[in-house]
């Protein structure tokens, strides 16, 4: 069994209201895996989820990304700069 934390950034966080998320879970060991656990257990993202990528050691990740707890994880919404 593992925590995984997931920081999250910009309209994910007020969505929330906290700058990340702790899903603890003895199944997850791809990124793919840690998506469908959000999506069952944080309803209120699926809109932000389709347009957010997950970025696993600061790296954009791919759906059959390997983690475990100890990987930093962020799911980061599409953002636009000025």
């Amino acid at each position: 069994m593992g925590t995984f934390r997931i920081m999250l950034f910009a309209g994910l966080r007020d969505e929330v209201g906290a700058d990340c998320l702790s899903l603890t879970a003895t199944n997850i060991v791809t990124t793919e895996d840690l998506l469908a656990l959000l999506k069952q257990q944080h309803p209120e993202l699926l809109p932000w989820l389709k347009l957010s990528r997950l970025a696993v050691n600061r790296r954009f990740a791919l759906a059959n990304t390997p983690i475990d707890p100890t990987c930093e994880i962020a799911l980061i919404p599409p953002v636009s700069g000025g």
